[in-house]
């Protein structure tokens, strides 16, 4: 092997194995020592660029170390100046720091006198709250105490009224009873004494109507028998007074007094009125007057309309009763009186409005007519402290 200064395989870029082969493969010493001085002289070449490349690293890195020490020197000074202007900061911090710590002392040592003061006054209320307690707690013992004793007399209060209300209860179940049957017992004799009344009414009216027609035929067969003897007596007189006018008038009017008689009856008027007007104007010369009381009729006697008077309030009382005692009058009567509840009710909850909340109103939506207006009644007599009681 030869010497390792003479040249660097790792230069070469060879490894010593394939340089002893690469001198093996010659075959003359002459070969191998020119192949060596070649080699010497590569070796030299290379040995003078690397100290070149050497030389030329140091003063590169040289600069650089002087860059980097002008460099260390310009933060440095940076570093300097910025270490003065954060001390002067600091001072000026620390500074005011001191003048609010003395301000805040103050003030905590104000407020702390002021605290004292009030635990001061607390305590004082606390020691005066805690006698009021004692005094209160012992009057609401004594209270409970008196409570209890009254509890007891309420107690055998209670227990003697239970007793009587027992006592009651029993003697209205016995009353009611007793109520019922003697109910039922009367119900059952005025309904017999109505049956009664019914059938003694019902043969009134029977001979009311039997007598009423008696009557009736009487009074026509007597007013026919007015007429007639009405009628002679004008016949009469006209017989008379056409006597008379002949013996002193003549012939003359006979003409005008039997056109007057015709023609009272033609108009219907009586011919005993007529024969009286003729006479009057026409015989006398005096004026005639109708008298003012003609011939009554059976309608205008103040007897008969008294007695019709009764008829019709008998027969209206007859009615009434027969109504009043049909299966469905006490049921129409219910139902009005209902209805008129009813009717109260509506009234009173649609003008008591201002009364219900208005989230109740929102809450009564879905229901009904009649759900709602039960609901508000009940509300509002809540609010105005009137319960109804039955």
């Amino acid at each position: 092997m030869p010497p390792k200064e003479w040249f660097d395989y790792t230069i070469l870029g060879i490894s010593y194995r394939k340089y002893k082969n690469l001198v093996l493969s010659y075959d003359t010493p002459t070969a191998k020592y020119v192949f060596i001085a070649c080699l010497g002289g590569h070796m030299d070449a290379i040995s003078r660029e690397r100290h070149q490349l050497i030389e030329a690293g140091k003063r590169k890195w040289e600069g650089l170390y002087k860059a980097r020490d002008k460099l260390e020197l310009s933060h440095m000074d940076k570093k300097m100046h910025t270490a003065q202007q954060f001390e002067q900061e600091m001072y000026k911090i620390h500074k005011e720091n001191e003048e609010h710590y003395r301000a805040k002392k103050v003030q905590l040592e104000t407020d702390l006198q002021v605290l004292q003061q009030e635990l001061e006054q607390v305590k004082a209320l606390c020691l005066l709250n805690t006698e009021k307690l004692d005094y209160n707690y012992q009057v609401l013992k004594k209270r409970d105490e008196e409570n209890i004793i009254m509890k007891s007399q309420q107690k055998r209060r209670i227990n003697k009224l239970q007793d009587i209300v027992n006592g009651l209860r029993r003697r209205i179940v016995e009353t009611e009873r007793s109520s019922s049957q003697e109910t039922t017992r009367l119900t059952e004799e005025v309904v017999r004494l109505h049956r009664n009344i019914v059938d003694i009414e019902n043969k009134a009216g029977h001979f009311t109507q039997v007598n009423d027609s008696k009557y009736n035929q009487l009074w026509q067969l007597n007013t026919d028998t007015a007429r007639a003897l009405l009628d002679k007596v004008e016949y009469d007189r006209l017989v008379s007074w056409d006597n008379l006018r002949r013996d002193f008038l003549g012939d003359a009017n006979n003409c005008c007094f039997t056109s007057c008689m015709l023609f009272s009856v033609i108009l219907g008027r009586p011919p005993i009125l007529s024969a009286d007007r003729v006479i009057h104007e026409q015989l006398l010369g005096l004026e005639w007057y109708q008298p003012g009381q003609p011939l009554l009729h059976k309608t205008d006697l103040a007897s008969y309309r008294s007695a019709m008077q009764v008829v019709a309030e008998l027969f209206k009382d007859k009615v009434n009763q027969k109504a009043m005692n049909s299966p469905g009058a006490h049921t129409v009567q219910f139902q009005d009186e209902a209805g008129l509840l009813r009717q109260i009710l509506q009234k009173i909850a649609d003008n008591s409005g201002f009364l219900v909340e208005e989230r109740l109103k929102e809450l009564l939506a879905p229901y009904s007519e009649r759900e709602r207006t039960l609901i508000r009644i009940d509300n509002v007599f809540s609010v105005s402290d009137h319960y109804a009681r039955e």
